[in-house]
């Protein structure tokens, strides 16, 4: 048949869905701090002075959110087709604003639609200069039907009745809020308006973010970026145009200035025809060190240096004066940069030889300027949630880099000019102090003893004063003693830390040839397949051995980096027995491998614990590791470890049980076992072996919790069997 006979069109077209509103809104932006930051940026760019957000009872669905703007506000043709039109190219055809120039932020033409992931219905207040105010309602529930399409749908808009001279600018109301709002999410939105706009540029693009919340009231009033000049070191490092890099290094203490400029390829090693392919870039990083003493000297707490830190750390990107997220995001684990990653491969302290120190994304507050007009090639993912890594990208970093690298090396230098008189060793010093007192004893004695004869009470009183100053004498030696024991559990400890960052360093470092090992053997099955029959058997075999050992490498180089997360470090609210799921899947293999059966009881009421949630699987690990040695001569058919979890409601505490069919505590060693550098580990020639800090380190972090351990040297299983109990109200524990 004939296209005539089928009576169809000679072109059809797409149709746009009234649900394209809720994919690109309410599905398409990731959480409401989000939504929140494109619609202040459509106020940044209607070249308003100020926005303020308030929020009234946001923690209910009756709540309200209100936001407005001192900018130019729009016309009824700015709302019909600008506003209203969505992926609107205005933007794009004037990229700066009309009266104060600003670079245009948004560019997609589809912020306004964050809205719909705010709320289930908004008002539009607006008013232009010489124009009368509009109101225009929006009801973004009418969008959910798929049958509808996008135009069909009309919203209201109207000169609100009691009108008054009203300034000009725009006000969205929101109501039927989607998100029941809670003190973490004010915290959050609070950190991150505050870096919404550069902390460093701020007054020179004269924008200001007011937050007013009446269910968080200690967050309200302006939003602004405190502590910047308290940093020891602070860095400007420019890229310019024509790819010369000038870095401007400033000990703020003293204001002395260190610099260093040079040519893009005498920085990076590189032919002198290659130019950066990222364009010029502005970059200030802020230094800052957490020595007690300096910071008295700076009349600043402490505690306030770790809160700035805690929201400000890492380092950001900006760009026209907006935050490109997620780059040094307070939330995330993401080291965009590697440096913590650096920092785990070069652990060696500051007074180490040059080079050979790095700074950790912890100690320093940064941000990097980049305009849309200068720098082209940075570009956008489609998520808007970073940037494409392409030659412009890896050019930026290195830039960075270089930077970072200059205050290192320039830090290092200043540290050995101004290194002190290294201190006494306290060993020693404990020793001359207990010469000194033994010398004076026998002084008073000798004292004494002259005047017995004609005058005995005082050469009584002398007496009992050596005898005092003896005993002092004798609680010297124990303290030299303990001394003695602590710094040997240092130089364990600082072992066990340094063991614990090479284990990290090397899973940080094999990820990716383990990654391509497990890729490669994969394509190589098709090939043993083809082989003669004769060798293909044991081939398969050697194959699957190979992917096998990969696989663990590969999962041991993971479980080893999740350990040194930012997140394992902050406090907050654990599930214990989730934990101990992911420390037995990590174990899984090894204890598989051991012929070690694993038995759990994990009921689902056990409350939350807040806490490390580093010092529960440091609890778990330690148990394990020892189990598998103590089960190192139990028969393969009776090794087994069981871990279970209960709540005691009388007690508002947890119980976490661990036991294993291992050799055993005898029962005179039973508390001797938690005492730093006592371990009951054995070699085949009866030597102790092992560190003895494990159980030190168990027993130390469950009594900081206020919490108790308790061991059966013979417990249920025929091994060892240990009892932590840990408040659920546990005392605060400190950062670590």
């Amino acid at each position: 048949m004939t296209q005539h006979e089928l009576d169809l069109p000679p072109r059809i077209g797409f149709k746009v869905s009234a649900r394209t509103v809720q994919m690109l809104g309410r599905e398409n932006v990731s959480s409401p701090i989000v939504a929140l930051t494109e619609i202040i940026k459509n106020s940044y760019d209607a070249d308003a002075n100020s926005v303020w957000i308030e929020f009234q009872s946001a923690s209910s669905y009756s709540g309200v959110i209100r936001i407005y703007d001192d900018g130019e506000g729009m016309t009824f043709e700015d709302l019909r087709d600008k506003w209203l039109v969505i992926a609107t190219d205005n933007k794009l055809a004037k990229r700066v604003t009309r009266r104060k120039k600003r670079a245009k932020v948004g560019e997609k033409g589809i912020g306004r639609l964050a809205l719909d992931r705010l709320a289930e219905s908004v008002t539009v207040i607006t008013r232009h200069k010489d124009h009368r105010t509009l109101q225009l309602e929006i009801d973004w529930t009418r969008y959910d039907n798929p049958q509808d399409g996008l135009e069909e749908i009309k919203h209201p808009i109207s000169v609100p009745a009691s009108e008054q001279e009203r300034a000009p600018g725009t006000e969205l109301i929101l109501k039927g809020l989607r998100d029941r709002w809670t003190q973490k999410m004010y915290r959050d939105l609070h950190s991150d308006l505050s870096l919404l706009v550069a902390p460093f540029e701020s007054n020179e693009i004269s924008f200001r973010i007011i937050f007013e919340c009446d269910e968080a009231p200690e967050l309200s009033g302006e939003i602004t970026n405190p502590l910047l000049e308290k940093a020891e070191y602070k860095l400007d490092s420019k890229l310019d145009e024509k790819g010369e890099i000038k870095h401007l290094l400033t000990y703020q203490p003293t204001g002395e200035i260190s610099h260093s400029k040079k040519k893009w390829h005498e920085e990076m090693d590189v032919s002198p025809d290659t130019k950066p392919a990222c364009g010029p870039i502005h970059f200030k990083l802020y230094f800052y060190v957490r020595d007690k003493e300096k910071l008295r000297e700076l009349n600043v707490k402490r505690a306030d240096l770790d809160k700035f830190l805690s929201d400000f750390q890492g380092i950001r990107i900006y760009r026209d004066g907006f935050r490109v997220k997620p780059y040094g995001d307070p939330s995330s684990d993401e080291d965009w940069l590697g440096l913590n990653a650096k920092r785990v491969s070069h652990p060696a302290g500051i007074g180490s030889f040059k080079g050979s120190w790095s700074l950790a994304e912890n100690q320093v507050v940064g941000s990097v300027q980049i305009a849309r007009a200068d720098n082209p090639e940075l570009e956008d993912q489609t998520n808007r949630e970073g940037l494409i890594q392409n030659q412009a990208y890896l050019d930026f970093r290195n830039f960075l880099l270089s930077g970072i690298n200059f205050i290192e090396l320039e830090r290092q230098a200043r540290y050995r000019r101004d290194k002190r008189t290294q201190q006494e060793d306290p060993l020693a010093a404990t020793d001359q102090a207990t010469n000194i007192l033994a010398n004076g004893i026998g002084k008073i004695r000798g004292i004494a003893e002259k005047i017995q004869e004609k005058d005995q009470p005082t050469a009584a009183r002398l007496l009992s004063i050596a005898e005092e100053v003896e005993k002092a004498t004798s609680q010297i030696g124990i303290a030299s003693d303990l001394i003695a024991e602590e710094q040997t559990e240092k130089q364990l400890l600082v072992g066990l830390a340094t063991l614990g960052i090479a284990i990290a360093a090397f899973g940080h470092e094999t990820v990716s040839d383990v990654n391509m090992v497990v890729d490669k053997a994969d394509l190589l099955k098709d090939v043993v397949q083809a082989l003669p029959s004769r060798h293909r058997k044991e081939a398969v075999a050697d194959l699957q051995a190979l992917i096998r050992a990969a696989e663990r490498v590969k999962n041991w180089g993971q479980f080893a980096l999740a350990r040194i997360k930012r997140s394992k470090r902050v406090p907050k609210e654990i599930d214990i027995n989730s934990v101990v799921e992911e420390i037995i899947r990590a174990f899984k293999y090894t204890l598989d491998t051991l012929s070690i059966r694993q038995g759990t009881h994990l009921p689902k009421s056990i409350p939350k614990f807040y806490g490390f949630e580093m010092d529960i699987e440091s609890i778990l690990i330690n148990f394990i590791t020892n189990s598998v040695e103590a089960m190192r001569f139990t028969p393969l058919s009776k090794r087994e470890i069981q871990i279970s979890t209960n709540y005691l409601d009388a007690d508002n505490t947890i119980r976490l049980r661990f036991l294993d069919s291992g050799k055993g505590i005898p029962e005179s060693d039973e508390q001797k076992i938690f005492s730093p550098l006592y371990s009951t580990k054995l070699n085949e020639k009866n030597e102790p072996i092992g560190t003895g800090m494990g159980l030190t380190i168990v027993r130390d972090a469950v009594q900081e919790y206020g919490g108790e351990i308790n061991v059966k040297g013979k417990g249920k299983l025929g091994g060892a069997e240990f009892e932590v109990l840990l408040p659920v109200s546990p005392n605060k524990p400190k950062r670590r």
